[in-house]
């Protein structure tokens, strides 16, 4: 297959929807992105993070910081 026509395919309406619900893809992401969080989830992934950092310096490694998750 052409690459051109591989792109038309993955650009086209087959991947653009959810494939259970039907529904646009991007929009459902999206909406399950927000569900998904809140201040607990906010407060948990905080606390990964610093658990995290304070296993590496005590082996004596710098961590790359900040990203989200989401």
């Amino acid at each position: 297959m052409e690459r051109a026509t591989a792109q038309e395919i993955a650009e086209g309406p087959v991947f653009a929807s959810h494939a259970k619900s039907g529904e646009d893809f991007a929009t459902k992401d999206a909406a399950d992105a927000a569900r998904s969080r809140s201040a607990v989830t906010e407060e948990e992934i905080a606390q990964v993070g610093q658990w995290i950092d304070l296993i590496a310096s005590q082996l004596g490694l710098e961590t790359p910081r900040p990203q989200t998750l989401f």
